[in-house]
């Protein structure tokens, strides 16, 4: 783990390349929680009122340290951020004490039983591999540890309008070019959604893997204008919302995962 105050990651570490890297590690970090998600990161911190301050929490995909510093400020822990650019973590550094340069399709490096909170932010979208994630989030929780986590809704009420209509749901991307099949045309910067979640899914999915979950709630979405006018109707019924904000516990009972049998 880099201390920040002892040496942060190398700004010379490379950096991944090309249009659609810059827009998911730079440009798209800067206006997810910056501008458009206020809501959610509002609900983040709610959420993570409750950990003592003695409590150490990991924010998986922290980025540029945003979500991490308004956690360590709202509920005073100690938060440890980890993410894949070094660019981000350089300047997460200047927000957070500890910081951990990972990629997250991988093992975390952390003993078991370490954390008493993992924050997943908007991340298992991007995630080839969701259930490595979790069951190395469920490795690092104490038993009883929380889990909160933000993902879009492959199910909310506009991408069911689109899929209507024959359109791409606005929450899954089919390239790294474009967002080919979008209502709204397809030369719109990609921001790397490879896995889609209704909140059926991801319900099952975490309580696959050992969590159990104590509350869902809805917010916007990255719209503007009227459509967000209703965007902010909508956030009071999880299931059609845009965006979800899940709160799951880690069970005392460890799951069988299929690869672990036999």
């Amino acid at each position: 783990m880099n201390a920040c105050r002892r040496g942060s990651p190398d700004a010379n570490s490379p950096e991944p390349q090309g249009s659609f890297e810059k827009i998911l590690y730079t440009e798209y970090w800067k206006a997810t929680f910056g501008q458009v998600h206020r809501k959610k990161l509002s609900e983040l911190i709610k959420a993570s009122a409750s950990f003592p301050p003695e409590s150490l929490i990991l924010d998986l995909g922290c980025g540029d340290g945003i979500v991490s510093v308004a956690l360590a400020q709202a509920s005073g822990t100690t938060v440890i951020g980890m993410d894949l650019s070094p660019v981000l973590l350089k300047a997460a550094c200047q927000k957070i004490e500890h910081v951990i340069l990972c990629d997250l399709e991988g093992k975390i490096p952390l003993r078991d039983n370490t954390v008493d909170g993992v924050i997943c932010s908007d991340i298992v979208e991007h995630i080839a591999d969701v259930d490595n994630l979790l069951k190395e989030s469920y490795s690092v929780l104490k038993n009883g540890g929380m889990l909160i986590m933000s993902v879009p809704n492959l199910a909310s009420i506009f991408d069911r309008i689109a899929l209507l209509l024959g359109f791409q749901p606005f929450q899954l991307e089919v390239s790294r070019f474009g967002k080919f099949g979008d209502i709204r045309g397809w030369k719109r910067p990609v921001v790397g959604h490879i896995r889609g979640f209704t909140l059926r899914a991801i319900k099952q999915l975490l309580e696959y893997h050992g969590f159990s979950v104590k509350s869902v709630k809805g917010t916007c979405g990255a719209s503007e204008g009227f459509i967000r006018l209703m965007d902010k109707l909508i956030e009071h019924f999880p299931s059609i919302a845009s965006e979800l904000v899940i709160i799951a516990t880690k069970s005392d009972k460890k799951p069988q995962l299929e690869d672990d049998i036999g």
